[in-house]
């Protein structure tokens, strides 16, 4: 009987163990299989991640380095990636693809954030450019040469030794004003002159402005100062990186539009030399697209080739007439010289009539201003659209005025610019758009879409650009 009770003890001692071991064992394969998931899940993800960066990393060269705009078309996509670095054998199926197409929401937010740095440096060039034409003609101005011809090297001494005081600056000002009465120039000097009063009373006044900074209060601004102007330029560097009202935003996309397109020109002309027509980079424009495309005009009209070309040549002879009629109706001369011209063709009128007929030669000078600016407007269009520059106004008192021709010389461009701010900003940017595809195969993706299958679990990771998220 003792020998049976031992058994049974220890029996039931091994029942008991099979009992808790069955229990821990099944908790711990369930852990551990929960872990492998874990694992598996983490690992997949993973993958997709580096795959989205992969097929992300494959935007459109030419789009970027020549737009700003980031996107890819579906060459980019694959599943390359995801099958090298995924760590979980026997997946079911995994996809890419392309989700989200650049819409011009987008566009217009990666505009703004490209012309928000870029947009006064244009400016401020083509505001060089203009200066520059007209500091040629300043350079070749017998003024210059007879203050050559005086003492070398008087104003460069000043320049060295006073530039840190605004008080050593008023007395140059003196003394050049002194050097101005000495040059014989016709007593056309006046406006010079009044222009150096002009520059001391505004130094004396900056000297008392106030400006306020954000983060060190108010400051007095001194041009002379570079510390004052580097507070300045620091303000300017924090309202850059704010939130620009909208009415930018407008002017961002025009200049944008006019910027970075091509145009129907293949050359630009100055002074007698030519040369490729380029963006604000100074790229070719034949280098960037292998060809010439008319995609401003495109902008413009919403037409292609030479129907966008031909309206755009339109309402730039329509412009170009408009301005030199009413030039030619304000301008003296011309009306004389036109009224002259109308009397003789009102007699040559009566003396074929035999006196029948009889038109006023107040009448006849108005058809003759009208044909001379069609005639002029005709020349103009044709020197604009071979890659000239023309002047805005064309009137006698700016004859032998180089300077103020140089500032108001226009180009082809600059026309399609101002009709372009008549363009409604969603139409603009939805033809930015289809310009944009010409680049790809059709598709202007912005965000990737992996999706893997594994063991009748989905695991779907969506990832887009950082540029066009708000």
């Amino acid at each position: 009987m003792v020998k049976l009770n031992r058994r049974g003890r220890n029996g039931g001692a091994t029942l008991f163990l099979c009992i808790i071991l069955s229990a821990l064992i099944l908790s711990q394969t369930v852990l551990l299989q929960g872990a492998i998931m874990r694992f598996e899940e983490g690992e997949i993800s993973r993958a997709a991640h580096l795959q989205a960066e992969n097929i992300l990393s494959g935007y459109n060269d030419r789009l970027y380095d020549h737009y700003g705009v980031y996107a890819f078309d579906q060459s980019s996509v694959n599943s390359d990636i995801f099958a090298l670095c995924c760590r979980v054998n026997h997946i079911d199926s995994f996809t890419a693809c392309g989700t989200d197409e650049l819409s011009t929401d987008q566009l217009k937010q990666i505009i703004n954030d490209y012309m928000k740095l870029r947009f006064p440096a244009i400016m401020g060039n083509e505001l060089l450019i203009r200066v520059g034409n007209a500091l040629d003609h300043v350079k070749a101005s017998e003024l210059l040469e007879q203050a050559n011809e005086g003492s070398p090297g008087v104003l460069k001494k000043y320049l060295v030794e006073y530039m840190s005081s605004s008080e050593n600056w008023a007395d140059i000002l003196n003394n050049v004003e002194n050097f101005v009465h000495l040059i014989d120039f016709n007593d056309k000097l006046k406006d010079f002159e009044k222009f150096i009063g002009d520059l001391k009373e505004t130094i004396q006044r900056v000297g008392t402005l106030k400006l306020q900074s954000g983060d060190s209060g108010t400051f007095r601004l001194n041009i002379f100062d570079p510390n004052s102007i580097e507070k300045l330029m620091n303000i300017l560097s924090f309202s850059i990186d704010s939130d620009v009202p909208e009415l930018f935003n407008y002017f961002y996309i025009n200049k944008y539009a006019v910027s970075l397109f091509d145009s129907n020109l293949t050359v630009i002309k100055e002074d007698g030399a030519s040369e490729d027509e380029a963006n604000i980079y100074g790229e070719s424009f034949m280098t960037i697209n292998k060809a010439n495309f008319a995609d401003i005009e495109y902008l413009l009209t919403g037409k292609k080739n030479e129907s966008a070309i031909n309206y755009v040549k339109t309402m730039i002879f329509s412009t170009r007439a408009v301005i030199n009629l009413a030039s030619m109706l304000l301008d003296k001369e011309k009306m004389s010289e036109a009224e002259g011209i109308a009397a003789i063709i009102s007699v040559c009128i009566a003396i074929v009539s035999g006196g029948t007929a009889a038109v006023e030669p107040s009448l006849i000078k108005y058809i003759v201003i009208g044909t001379w600016a069609i005639c002029k407007s005709v020349s103009e269009l044709n020197t604009l659209c071979d890659g000239g520059s023309v002047t805005l106004i064309d009137h006698s008192a700016l004859n032998n005025q180089g300077t103020f021709q140089g500032l108001l010389s226009t180009r082809y461009r600059d026309y399609i610019e101002m009709f372009i701010l008549f363009v409604n900003r969603d139409v603009l940017l939805n033809r930015m758009v289809d310009v944009f595809k010409r680049y790809t195969d059709g598709y202007l993706f912005v965000s990737v879409r992996t999706e893997a299958k594994y063991k009748r679990r989905e695991f779907i990771h969506e990832e887009g650009y950082d540029s066009y998220k708000k």
